[in-house]
């Protein structure tokens, strides 16, 4: 058929609704729906863009329903023609900048005060001038009159009496005029002063408002101007992580349909034909619709377990409450979703992989082979099983991904100059947090965690619960062991970090001792207000938990409700159940001989029908938090170990051991030592008793000639053997008599175990003694 004539469509992976997300423990499954698609009589072709480049290629399937048959499908990945500009339409970062620096500042209005004595101030004005002019009238009429009586020197009047008569008449009025002005005068010039101090008060006051107004004005603009900056770094911070998912590859789905064919159902994988229901009749040439899903695995997502576990150590008793984090790293974001969390550990790659077989193993004898040389090495391992693991090896390193960071962030054309702050990782399974990446290389089978706790005492610098090393190696979550060194939360450099919430999964494994205060002491301590005035207790906020079904080897766990994933370097989490924890079982470890702590341990039993996955656990004792271990896996109804660590309130002493030298024999001397071990152990509790277990150990012969024996506790000659032994220690003020109990057993390899049991406040001496008996002409050496 023409090209010209297939009506096409494309449609973009945002514009698909997202019907569910399936998230396993190393990968997620996404199906998307794509509804009400017109289709024109004949061939179609729909292509879906934008497919996240973490998806894996040969899981992407597409089912339907409608009238048409899907004739042929191709999945390509391809470099992402989409600009990141046109996707995310930058917000202007100067938008909103100067708002608040274009308020004027309020116009100075004058004060009722200040206009009044404005107004008395000019009519104080006026009235002076007028008093002046008044002054200058009266000055000038002084000096006419002044000239005219001179005028009469001259040339005298014929009424010279009348006229002097009326001269000294106006000149007395005038003179009275003229003085009147001149106290006036002064009378307003000092009201223009009294005035002037007035206004000048007014001024200041008026002033210091103003000044005080700008302060405050001031303040609120620079408020402004960091709630704005504070917008501009959320938005740049947003940017910056939608750069680091921004992909720069995606995968297209081109799906050829057609209308009018009446072709055989098949699969519905890539390549096939898939009649999505009754083929149109070829009468009908009426457009149709069909609704498409996308279905495929991603290995961008996924969810591992997390847990709070708190432990009442009085009522042996405890709750554990579940919890899932996932994430989301991929490209996509996937709105109103229905999340599911799975425990299958299917891993959806490697089914193509051939059954190992083995071949004969053929050894002969050689002659020739070096003077140091072990000649029992050729049976050992077989050149074929070298080369298998080799191969493997191999394997693994050339089925590496793609590199991330050629998958995602900008390219040369997408017009964005700032660019990711950190460099992604370099492979699919890398690009996790750090608790993710251990998980994923964990096995499905996870080794018990407390396996040899009850052989040897624990070794390096591992942080223990009460504040000394723990028994176990927990180390990181999930089962690696963290540094020993790790970073602080004030400026301190941290170890290999990488992951974007390493630092929230990265907590200090060594935690402050437990305080001798109880919380119930500091509620005491602070509960001496009046009743009247204690706001009463709120109800528990409730926590929504999800709900579980199991299928054969695996659990799910339906998360109420729709929820919104988008790409992001933060994890989500989800409360799964609450167990409650009954009839916990508190021993204590003691190797003296290698660390003179008492260790102590929890027994657990899963009584809910949940299983408990591997994974990591904030632990709280008796009400304070101690911090960060490991809960082993655990399936339903089985029990489980927990250390927590050294306690301080059990001193543990071990002397410094002793030998006594003899020899016997007159013809055949023999030489022997009787060599001496004390330990003591002192439980300073007052309201519990100490339950564990002591080791110690004779060594073990490997020579007729030497003998080796216990001679106390008495009666442990033989493997099995069991014997009373310690001796009882009291504290001041109290008897030996019921300090406890202590049972030596004497087992394989010369171990020595005490089974103890010491009562509050008391303690116990254990002695360990034993012999050795060899020829004088030989030395004991150790081997």
């Amino acid at each position: 058929m023409a090209e010209e004539n297939i009506h096409k469509q494309e449609f973009s992976i945002r514009d698909l609704l997202t019907r569910s997300v399936t998230l396993y423990p190393a990968r997620a499954q996404v199906i998307r729906d794509l509804n009400e698609i017109t289709l024109k009589p004949g061939a179609n072709e729909i292509t879906i863009y934008g497919l996240t480049p973490t998806a894996d290629e040969s899981s992407i399937k597409v089912d339907g329903k409608g009238s048409a048959t899907i004739t042929d499908m191709m999945v390509e990945l391809m470099p992402n023609r989409e600009n990141f500009k046109d996707v995310y339409l930058s917000d202007s970062d100067d938008e909103d900048a100067n708002d608040s620096d274009n308020d004027d500042f309020e116009s100075d209005t004058e004060s009722e005060l200040t206009k009044a004595l404005k107004e008395e101030s000019n009519q104080n004005d006026d009235a002076l001038k007028k008093a002046r002019e008044d002054k200058a009238s009266a000055s000038s009429r002084l000096a006419i009159l002044e000239n005219y009586g001179r005028s009469l020197e001259k040339d005298r009047p014929e009424d010279l009496e009348a006229c002097v008569l009326a001269y000294g008449k106006e000149r007395r009025k005038t003179f009275q005029d003229d003085f009147n002005s001149e106290a006036n005068i002064k009378a307003l010039e000092f009201e223009r002063t009294k005035i002037q101090k007035k206004q000048a008060k007014v001024l200041c006051a008026t002033m210091k408002e103003k000044v005080k107004a700008a302060k405050e004005k001031a303040k609120k603009l620079e408020k402004k101007r960091h709630a704005h900056q504070e917008k501009l770094d959320a938005k740049r911070r947003l940017k910056d992580e939608r750069i680091q998912f921004w992909p720069r590859k995606v995968y297209r789905v081109v799906l050829s349909l057609d209308t009018n064919s009446d072709m055989t159902p098949a699969s519905s994988r890539r390549g096939s034909i898939d009649s999505l229901a009754k083929p149109m009749s070829e009468e009908s040439s009426s457009p149709c619709q069909i609704s498409l899903s996308v279905s495929y695995i991603t290995s961008g997502a996924c969810w591992a377990p997390r847990y709070d576990v708190s432990l009442d150590t009085l009522n042996s008793s405890g709750l554990i409450i579940y919890r899932a984090e996932f994430y989301n790293t991929t490209s996509e974001t996937w709105k109103d979703a229905k999340v599911i969390l799975s425990t299958s550990q299917t891993s959806f790659q490697g089914l193509g992989e051939p059954i190992p077989f083995l071949l004969p193993w053929h050894i002969r004898l050689n002659k020739d082979f070096g003077k140091d040389a072990d000649g029992t090495s050729g049976a050992l391992v077989s050149t074929y099983e070298m080369e298998h693991k080799q191969k493997a090896q191999m394997a693994v390193s050339n089925k590496a991904s793609e590199p991330r960071n050629a998958l995602f962030g900008l390219g040369n054309n997408d017009g964005v100059s700032i660019q990711p702050r950190t460099q992604a990782p370099q492979a699919y399974g890398q690009h996790y947090p750090q608790p993710y990446q251990q998980a994923l290389q964990q096995p499905s089978h996870a080794m018990p965690q407390m396996r040899m706790a009850m052989q040897q005492a624990p070794q390096g610098d591992h942080g223990g619960l009460f504040g000394q090393p723990s028994l176990a190696n927990h180390g990181g979550p999930f089962g690696r062991p963290s540094p020993a060194n790790h970073g602080g939360l004030f400026g301190q450099p941290s170890l290999a970090r990488t992951a974007p919430d390493a630092a929230r999964r990265a907590r200090q494994d060594l935690v402050e001792e437990s305080y001798d205060f109880s919380a119930q002491d500091l509620e005491a301590e602070y509960d001496k207000g009046n009743a009247e005035t204690i706001i009463p207790d709120l109800p528990t906020l409730a926590t929504q938990e999800s709900t579980w079904s199991e299928s054969g080897l695996t659990a799910t766990y339906d998360i109420p409700g729709l929820r919104t994933i988008a790409p992001s370097n933060t994890t989500r989490r989800q409360k799964i159940a609450s167990i409650t924890l009954k009839d916990i079982h508190l021993s204590y470890l003691i190797v003296p001989k290698l660390r003179a702590a008492a260790f102590l341990k929890a027994r657990f039993r899963n009584t809910s029908a949940i299983p408990l996955l591997k994974g990591p656990a904030g632990l709280t004792l008796d009400g304070s938090f101690l911090g960060n271990t490991n809960l082993p896996r655990c399936s339903a109804g089985e029990s489980f170990n927990l250390s927590l660590g050294v306690d301080p309130s059990v001193n543990v002493t071990y002397s410094k051991p002793v030998v006594k030298r003899n020899q016997t024999g007159v013809f055949n001397k023999e030489g022997s030592g009787v060599y001496t071990r004390t330990c003591t152990v002192t439980n300073t509790k007052s309201n519990r008793a100490l339950e564990g277990v002591v080791l110690d150990q004779i060594p073990v012969s490997e020579d007729e000639r030497l003998k080796v024996g216990v001679l106390q506790p008495s009666g442990l000659r033989n493997e099995g053997d069991v014997a009373k032994s310690g001796v009882g220690i009291a504290a001041l003020g109290k008897s030996t008599e019921k300090w406890g109990r202590a049972t030596a057993v004497l087992k394989k390899g010369g171990e020595v175990c005490w089974d103890v049991k010491i009562e509050p406040g008391r303690g116990v001496k254990l002695v360990l003694e034993y012999e050795a008996r060899f020829p004088s002409t030989d030395m004991v050496v150790g081997v």
